[in-house]
């Protein structure tokens, strides 16, 4: 093969990576950078050898044609999250000039030949993604900056470069040692991808010598001339080569004869080794060889089993690789919990018809799908509510009335007026409406709970601001003991929260969401979070905002006043309450929001489904006395539990409402609920 000249060169050097430009420039302008057999391999003309192509294909169409979802949890299960801003951008156009498959089709193929996939992330004004852009990966290069951060220098079209931030840039990384950077097949295996290549090239060559390999012609005499030895092979060229003189009747003159020489393509050794080729790049790709055309040991039984093993053991990464960096990278973080991103594989996972509906009966029987259920999976319309109901064996029980039946008072008791053939069982089990009412209370707990950790981190993110800026202002104010300007400051600072705000609005609408559904289902309905809730909501959050900025406001302006009066400096007082504010006040916020939103939004979904009577639950092992006066109290939805200045006795004294409770928290680290009548 012959070498390609430095021009050319060249411009295989500005397809490679910026860190590797200068290496290889030098290997390619020295005649290196080619495989053993002769043939230069680079990302770019590697997928022309259509074994490799084939390869990077099996594995890119699924992963680019499969629907994408954006699911939301809803409990114990999940549905498809139709209204998140990120569910177009996902599902349907990561951009304003692509598909999602397209998109993923570019994506996933840079992946698998270059071993990273880059895109730029394009941020909203409400701070969310709202559009994804392929940048090549040949133009992109990861690295470590001075402060340990992860940033990307990317080369502009035009010339130049930037810096992009780990968080701008949604990057797969490939198989690799460091987590950093994957690595490229292309160039891991160069040796395999180049004799394929090779191979590919000599044949193309042989059909361009009309279909025979090379050979001589032997002359009884000797041709000491050379200008009738070049002469002779032009003239048999002009005859005899290329596919239109193929077959052409050769007239050898002065007792020539033709030998031929080399391995024809249809020859057993050639064959072998083109064959070999394609399973050595199914090999390296974990594609089942028939994927690439390789047919030499498929029948049509293990056909099907080769494609469950293509799916668990190669498509299975890939899928896990997408939604995992999908998680890390485009979903924010206060989100994790409660939504994720999913391949719907239903497809690939289709046996033959006997074992689906083999499958379907089974499930059908045993009661965790309807007809549907297995009508959908099919593609088919559902048949109408009939086709809702779940089938039970008889000879089952609900595992959940275990708990509702205590066998050790089970007991028979004969009644005075009684003989042993009349006896009456009686049970002191609680009644089903009571277990409803246990569970949905403790369900929603158990949400406020997980939810703690997600509002802990929002105020500590607001937390991190507001303390810069009182320091800030307390040290151009207070350091000239001036209180007067100080306290305008304050106010000018609180008046304005729509930082609050925009911090904890995410966490708040994510929870009320999930209430205000986990609510609707503990009544028979399942309605879903309405506009008059999300304007509730919205309230809410004003009124939060105030509570909070008030409470800091008051808090401040009281220790200014207390430290001249009393002779201290208030710049270090002030500074010892913000301490205690970024050590304990996320979690004090945390714990009591959480509480407060799922009573306020489960009472809004209760009145929307008319729902009149409202009971109070106590929670937890160690309730406080206070709580436990309350607990089983049954009130109108309209009245209050408590009202404002009511006095609630227990032997640990007399506790004093200051404000009406229509729902839980009663007081600090109160963890009690309430449910439907």
């Amino acid at each position: 093969m012959k070498r390609r000249g430095i021009i050319q060169r060249a411009r295989d050097w500005m397809t490679t990576p910026i860190d590797e430009a200068v290496e290889q420039w030098f290997v390619d302008l020295m005649g290196g950078g080619t495989s053993s057999s002769g043939a230069i391999v680079n990302e770019r003309n590697a997928i022309t050898y259509s074994s490799f192509w084939a390869a990077v294909r099996a594995i890119t169409k699924p992963i680019a044609s499969l629907p994408l979802h954006l699911y939301e949890r809803n409990g114990d299960g999940r549905e498809r999250a139709y209204n998140h801003p990120l569910y177009s951008l996902l599902h349907e156009k990561p951009n304003p000039l692509m598909t999602s498959l397209s998109f993923r089709d570019a994506l996933n193929t840079h992946l698998l030949v270059w071993g990273n996939g880059y895109a730029e992330i394009e941020y909203g004004a409400d701070g969310m993604p709202k559009a994804l852009w392929p940048l090549t990966p040949d133009r992109v290069t990861p690295r470590f900056s001075k402060t340990g951060d992860v940033e990307y220098l990317v080369t502009l079209p035009k010339g130049g470069t930037t810096i992009l931030p780990k968080w701008r840039m949604f990057h797969l990384v490939g198989p690799g040692f460091d987590g950093l950077k994957g690595y490229s097949v292309v160039r891991m295996f160069r040796e395999s991808i180049g004799m394929g290549m090779s191979v590919t090239e000599y044949g193309a060559r042989f059909f361009g010598n009309g279909a025979k390999p090379g050979g001589v012609l032997e002359h009884p005499g000797s041709l000491k001339d050379k200008k009738q030895i070049d002469a002779l092979r032009e003239q048999w060229d002009d005859i005899h080569k290329g596919l239109n003189n193929a077959h052409r009747i050769a007239i050898l003159e002065e007792g020539m004869q033709y030998k031929q020489i080399g391995i024809p393509p249809e020859d057993a050794q050639f064959l072998e080794t083109r064959a070999f080729q394609r399973q050595e790049m199914a090999a390296i790709f974990g594609v089942p060889p028939h994927k690439i055309g390789s047919m030499e040991n498929a029948t049509f039984s293990n056909i099907e089993h080769q494609a469950q093993e293509f799916y668990t053991d190669t498509l299975l990464y890939w899928f896990s690789l997408w939604e995992q960096t999908i998680k890390l990278q485009i979903i924010p973080e206060f989100m994790h919990k409660k939504y994720y991103a999913s391949f719907l594989v239903d497809g690939l996972l289709r046996g033959d018809i006997q074992s689906r509906y083999n499958a379907y009966a089974t499930a059908r029987q045993w009661g965790w799908m309807s007809i549907n259920d297995i009508r959908n999976k099919e593609n088919m319309n559902p048949i109408g509510p009939k086709g809702d109901v779940y089938l039970t064996p008889l000879n089952m029980i609900n595992a959940d009335d275990l708990d509702s039946v205590d066998p050790v008072e089970k007991v028979p008791i004969l009644l005075d007026d009684e003989d042993e053939r009349s006896l009456e069982f009686r049970t002191f089990e609680k009644t089903t409406k009571e277990q409803r009412q246990i569970r949905a209370a403790q369900n929603r707990s158990r949400l406020a709970k997980r939810y703690e950790q997600v509002f802990s981190n929002a105020v500590k993110r607001y937390l991190i601001q507001e303390a810069a800026d009182i320091r800030e202002a307390v040290t151009k104010h207070l350091g000239t003991r001036d209180s007067a300007t100080f306290e305008v400051w304050l106010d000018e600072y609180y008046d304005d929260n729509e930082a609050l705000k925009k911090r904890m609005k995410p966490a708040f609408l994510s929870l009320a969401g999930i209430v205000y559904e986990e609510a609707s289902k503990e009544v028979g309905d399942k309605k879903a979070f309405t506009d008059e809730a999300r304007a509730f909501m919205d309230k809410y959050l004003e009124a939060f905002a105030e509570r909070y900025s008030g409470s800091s406001k008051g808090q401040l302006a009281k220790i200014v006043r207390d430290s001249f009066d009393e002779g201290l400096d208030p710049v270090v007082e002030i500074d010892v309450r913000l301490t205690e504010w970024e050590e304990r006040r996320p979690e004090k916020v945390a714990m009591n929001e959480t509480v407060q939103i799922c009573g306020a939004i489960a009472k809004v979904a209760f009145a929307a489904l008319g729902i009149s009577k409202l009971r109070w639950m106590a929670l937890g092992s160690d309730n406080c006395p206070y709580c436990q006066e309350l607990n089983g109290t049954v009130v109108s939805i309209e009245q209050n539990f408590v009202s404002k200045d009511q006095s609630l006795e227990s032997e640990d004294g007399t506790m004093n409402v200051r404000k009406p409770a229509s729902h839980p928290p009663l007081h600090g680290g109160c963890v009690c609920q309430i449910v439907a009548e």
